[in-house]
């Protein structure tokens, strides 16, 4: 089936907020090779606009190679945990109201939050504010791996926490937003990797980054991460490797 919109769009921004430190200290970054892809396909590097930015990972990585890098998120909380630099100007705001004149970026940038837009309204004006023969690209990560017994348990957990909160949109991250109409020039792109070594704290702090986790803590008043560790401690040595699968999808607005 093919979805022209994430399923649940009108958020409560307090879902971010709540665990911006855990976003910021545990969330996946991206790799240098997905960035050195994506600048291959760049004409200019003025300006760029990164949605959906969060703590601003992607941003601060964009304001190495652009003149200027503007960055918007509905959570103030996670704005203030935003990484900051003299060519980066973030905004409190949602992604599909874009407060800039026609054709005045060279990329439009957005990391693992497509999900939570209303994408006919964003690629609107995406559209709208991209330059002839400017680039979006659309980034993520799928799930945590790191040996069966651990991925087994962790899948399940996975599963468990967004049964009942935010299915349908996870489902749209999971499927690398391949059922959401993407009306752009697209660029066949490969796949790419991340990689950590984690001890088992760090683990559960990318678990309470999850909105699932911070939503179950609020409405039962008990923590659910604590079982999920507990039955990991006896396979987790110290610290351990865990990888990430990285994905890109990346369009081109060609018009005269």
């Amino acid at each position: 089936m093919n979805y022209s919109k994430a399923y649940i769009y009108n958020m409560d921004s307090e879902i971010f907020s709540k665990q911006s430190d855990y976003y910021k200290k545990y969330r996946p970054e991206y790799p240098d090779e997905m960035f050195r892809f994506l600048y291959r396909h760049l004409k200019r590097r003025d300006n760029a606009y990164d949605c959906g930015t969060g703590t601003g990972t992607i941003a601060y990585r964009l304001a190495e190679r652009f003149k200027m890098v503007y960055a918007v998120d509905v959570s103030a909380e996670q704005l203030r945990n935003a990484v900051q630099k003299e060519n980066i100007e973030y905004s409190l705001g949602k992604a599909e109201e874009m407060p800039f004149p026609d054709r005045f970026f060279d990329l439009v940038t957005v990391g693992q939050a497509l999900h939570w837009f209303d994408t006919d309204k964003f690629f609107g004006e995406v559209t709208r504010v991209l330059k002839p023969d400017g680039v979006i690209a659309i980034m993520g990560y799928g799930r945590i791996m790191a040996e069966e017994q651990i991925d087994v348990k962790i899948h399940e957990f996975y599963r468990t926490m967004f049964a009942n909160y935010y299915t349908a949109n996870r489902k749209l991250l999971e499927h690398e937003y391949r059922n959401i109409r993407f009306p752009f020039d697209e660029t066949e792109c490969p796949g790419f990797e991340i990689e950590y070594h984690w001890d088992i704290k760090d683990l559960q702090g990318y678990f309470y980054s999850w909105s699932a986790v911070q939503r179950y803590i609020d409405e039962n008043h008990s923590d659910p991460t604590i079982a999920i560790i507990d039955s990991l401690r006896s396979l987790w040595k110290e610290r351990r490797k865990v990888r990430f699968p990285v994905f890109i999808r990346l369009g081109r607005l060609n018009r005269s």
